[in-house]
């Protein structure tokens, strides 16, 4: 899971992959993550922001 989100550069880029890992369209099957993953969304995504607001 790391791997993946050290190659997310955008908000909008990391918008999507929370919403393809935390609800996905039915009979998509994603990887398990962990309570640190969702940290991680969510500090990035705050991160992401700050930087938008620049």
């Amino acid at each position: 899971m790391s791997d993946q989100l050290d190659r997310i550069s955008t908000l909008e880029e990391l918008e999507g992959f929370a919403q393809m890992l935390f609800n996905p369209p039915p009979g998509v099957v994603v990887k398990p993550y962990t309570e640190q993953d969702r940290h991680r969304i969510a500090n990035m995504k705050i991160e992401f922001q700050k930087g938008a607001a620049k």
